[in-house]
């Protein structure tokens, strides 16, 4: 998979007692075309839910994401997974996911990235 030219994203997926199940980043197996909005990159939770067996996305209760997730993405995790926590160190530039999961009653909140008890080597590397 060729990475985004605009920014890497991460997508981490835990069990209920914090146990990682599955990570994903954004790309797309083409170019990338750089263009803000539409560089033709698929985002992170696409690719970690097209990656996931059935098991593990009912066994997925919280989703670590570099960036708060679009629209689009946040209704895609709801609607896949067990959620009942979705936590994100950066704002994406439209907030409608975190909109759309708090109306849903997922917690969903920023959090310090460098407080989070997980190999950020394992993320970042």
């Amino acid at each position: 998979m060729n990475e985004c030219k605009q920014m890497t994203v991460w997508a981490l997926a835990f069990t209920s007692d914090m146990q990682m199940i599955d990570t994903a980043r954004n790309g797309n197996e083409g170019e990338c075309t750089g263009e803000e909005g539409n560089c033709g990159c698929t985002h992170p939770e696409k690719n970690l839910i097209s990656t996931m067996t059935i098991q593990d996305l009912e066994r997925t209760e919280t989703v670590l994401l570099t960036h708060s997730p679009c629209e689009t993405c946040a209704f895609e995790l709801y609607y896949n997974m067990k959620l009942q926590h979705v936590f994100y160190k950066e704002e994406y530039r439209k907030t409608d996911g975190i909109e759309f999961l708090q109306l849903k009653g997922i917690e969903t909140r920023k959090v310090d990235w460098t407080k989070w008890p997980i190999e950020q080597e394992r993320v970042t590397g």
